[in-house]
């Protein structure tokens, strides 16, 4: 869908949340035209696939005054964290804080396990790939990544 079919619904419909990706934000923030277009049905705006560039994020904010809240999970985890970048609580490069009730750790070689109330622990009729998977009670995200000390999550790799 073109951006500007893109803004004629969200305004038509009176959206409140948008979901997107990096590339869609990037493409929205660079269309011609005001500096700021007016979104005012706009609550809140969601990347929940793959992180969001710092810039990409700044230009879609000073476009549209919405900051870009970034959700980290998977389906086996369900989400585990959300960014705050939208109240200024966010670290550039950062996936948030981990949400209640989740664990995160980063094991040897920089993996992100996890383990959440929401979290698969096995995968059914499969024990090799549960094996693979699972160590100790967390998931083996396939990110690569680092704690904080303040509690943030960075993803800087994926493993293949």
């Amino acid at each position: 869908m073109p951006p500007r079919e893109i803004f004629g619904v969200l305004a038509r419909e009176h959206i409140t949340i948008l979901e997107g990706v990096s590339p869609v934000f990037a493409m929205l923030a660079d269309v011609p035209g005001a500096a700021k277009i007016d979104l005012p049905s706009l609550k809140i705006v969601v990347a929940s696939r793959a992180r969001v560039a710092a810039t990409e994020t700044s230009a879609f904010q000073r476009r549209f005054g919405h900051g870009i809240h970034q959700v980290y999970g998977s389906p086996v985890t369900g989400a585990i964290s959300i960014s705050r970048e939208a109240s200024g609580e966010h670290t550039p490069g950062s996936i948030g804080r981990p949400l209640k009730g989740v664990r995160v750790k980063v094991v040897a070689g920089g993996t992100i396990g996890i383990a959440s109330p929401f979290a698969a622990t096995e995968y059914l009729d499969n024990p090799a790939a549960t094996s693979a998977g699972f160590r100790g009670g967390f998931y083996l995200s396939g990110d690569v990544g680092a704690r904080a000390s303040d509690g943030t999550i960075t993803i800087t790799d994926r493993r293949s």
